[in-house]
């Protein structure tokens, strides 16, 4: 389970999640994890951790979503209406507005 401010924002098998994260702060999560190769930071991309810096974690408000503020993913709804929790097809849970198939196509670009 992956959490965020509080909220769940992506869970399900670990290995489901860790391989193939959805939400988008769990793929940045699964991706700034340390790797015993040399050069590992080389792929990491600076937009992306950039964008993830943003202003500090605050306690979670229920009527936007707690990652909109750092999220390179949110549209005109994360501001104002809670997301869903959506049952994926890999096999997870993901608090997200942007469908399955948005995110992926997202994390593909």
């Amino acid at each position: 389970m992956i959490l965020y401010a509080g909220q769940v924002m992506e869970r399900g098998p670990g290995r489901v999640v860790m391989q193939a994260p959805q939400h988008p702060y769990a793929d940045l999560l699964a991706s700034s994890m340390p790797e015993l190769r040399p050069g590992w930071l080389d792929g990491i991309d600076a937009t992306r951790l950039a964008e993830a810096r943003g202003e500090a974690v605050r306690p979670s408000h229920s009527d936007r979503c707690a990652f909109v503020s750092r999220c390179a993913a949110r549209d005109g709804r994360c501001e104002t209406e809670p997301p869903p929790l959506r049952h994926f097809a890999k096999g997870s849970d993901v608090r997200c507005h942007r469908t399955e198939q948005e995110l992926l196509a997202r994390q593909a670009a």
